[in-house]
């Protein structure tokens, strides 16, 4: 009855070929594609740290690295959707992760080491820019909200493989690193110490808060250094 209808009766700003994102553009399909991929990955982060430990996290330690990894996806798929550039949408993910892990930690009541968010940040915008510009698009049309090939699609499986890169280059770059001690830093809290990651967020570790020795006590800093008085 009305070939254009589908595109709102304006075919050449609203372009929808498929004839199923009216009202967007398919921008909330392709926001939620980079979220979810992007929290599962937070997930995974924070799985492989708990497994180098040997020690698993918490509940609301799980909770920030998918909070934040899903920030940071759905960040850089809406860049994706505005058209931004490689160089743009490395920007917007360094800011975007350095956004969110200061949001975190200031919920969380930890104390923000600027130099470990800066570094990541780095990793993160580095890593979003790169794969912005050298992995090809998913051609097709995106597929509609939580089924069955939003999950399992050829577009999920893109956007997990870059937040699996992505990963890979933290933890590269805490390893490499990690002999300088420029990728951890610790922060007590309530007599627990937390260990600040390239993961993101905190995670708690075997490292006493106090240590008694020779009929002294010492206080673990939040820098994770001894001292003979609490909290310097």
């Amino acid at each position: 009855m009305n070939s254009y209808s589908y595109a709102n009766d304006n075919p050449i700003v609203k372009s929808d070929p498929s004839g199923r994102c009216v009202w967007d553009g398919c921008a909330l399909e392709i926001v939620a594609l980079g979220a979810f991929a992007g929290g599962v990955g937070g997930g995974i982060g924070q799985l492989v740290s708990d497994i180098g430990r040997g020690q698993a996290s918490s509940f609301s330690d799980y909770a920030a690295s998918v909070g934040k990894g899903a920030f940071v996806g759905g960040t850089v798929a809406g860049a994706g959707i505005l058209g931004a550039g490689a160089a743009i949408t490395g920007v917007v993910a360094g800011l975007a992760y350095g956004g969110s892990t200061v949001a975190v930690n200031d919920v969380r009541g930890i104390k923000n080491n600027w130099k470990d968010i800066a570094i990541d940040s780095a990793i993160t915008g580095v890593t979003g820019g790169i794969l912005e510009g050298i992995l090809p698009g998913v051609p097709g049309r995106n597929p509609n909200l939580f089924t069955d090939a939003f999950f399992t699609g050829s577009h999920m499986t893109n956007a997990l493989s870059q937040n699996i890169i992505d990963l890979g280059a933290h933890s590269f770059g805490s390893a490499f690193s990690g002999s300088l001690n420029l990728m951890n830093s610790y922060v007590v809290k309530n007599n627990t110490t937390y260990m600040q990651t390239s993961g993101g967020g905190s995670q708690q570790t075997s490292l006493p808060a106090t240590i008694s020795q020779g009929g002294a006590t010492y206080y673990r800093n939040s820098s994770g250094l001894l001292s003979s008085s609490p909290g310097k």
